[in-house]
């Protein structure tokens, strides 16, 4: 079940992210941590690039979650020109911790590492935030220059996004159905089960 589960992982990661013989994605991409300010790479708040922030698990990246960065990549890149910022657009994805995630679900299936690597393949993204928070506060959306928060409109939490509303950054893209990570495993427990029926 777990090598059905690398295979996988393997196959999607080089299949999203476009990238073919090793070579690397377009865009700028690294990892820091949530402390860390994003103010001096900016120049300035409002005036350099127009940050998009996403938050997520990225569990065993899946093409919903591909689909969801580049509607965020599109609207970020189309602000970017409507309010003419000259560094463009940068879109930040804040990833959980194991600790935050198995407090509301179970605990994820890959490393924090694994997960970040899985975003850092996704040419939409510009740079990855290991241990994000799970709300994310007005200290740290203002240190992180963001310009809009965005989020599947499946969320019910408003709690969680309380202060991108009062903030006025909050945005939603519509959820892509029918594809989740819990829905992965269990389609490869039901083909596994198969396996060894056969």
């Amino acid at each position: 079940l777990l090598i059905l589960l690398a295979a996988v992982m393997v196959s999607a990661t080089i299949f999203l992210s476009g990238k073919t013989g090793g070579g690397a994605s377009p865009s700028a991409v690294w990892v820091t941590t949530a402390s860390d300010s994003y103010v001096e790479e900016m120049g300035s708040c409002r005036g350099g690039a127009f940050v998009t922030y996403v938050d997520m698990v990225a569990d065993l990246f899946h093409y919903g979650h591909a689909s969801f960065l580049r509607q965020c990549r599109e609207y970020c890149e189309e602000q970017a020109i409507e309010l003419q910022r000259p560094l463009g657009c940068h879109l930040l994805v804040g990833i959980h911790s194991d600790k935050d995630v198995e407090s509301y679900k179970r605990t994820p299936v890959l490393s924090m590492e694994e997960r970040i690597q899985s975003v850092e393949g996704s040419k939409y993204v510009t740079k990855a935030i290991a241990n994000a928070p799970l709300v994310a506060d007005h200290k740290f959306l203002s240190g992180h220059c963001i310009d809009a928060l965005m989020h599947g409109d499946d969320s019910e939490d408003e709690e969680v996004y309380a202060a991108a509303m009062e903030m006025g950054i909050f945005r939603t893209v519509p959820y892509t159905k029918g594809i989740s990570t819990t829905e992965l495993m269990k389609r490869v427990q039901k083909a596994q089960f198969k396996k060894k029926g056969e």
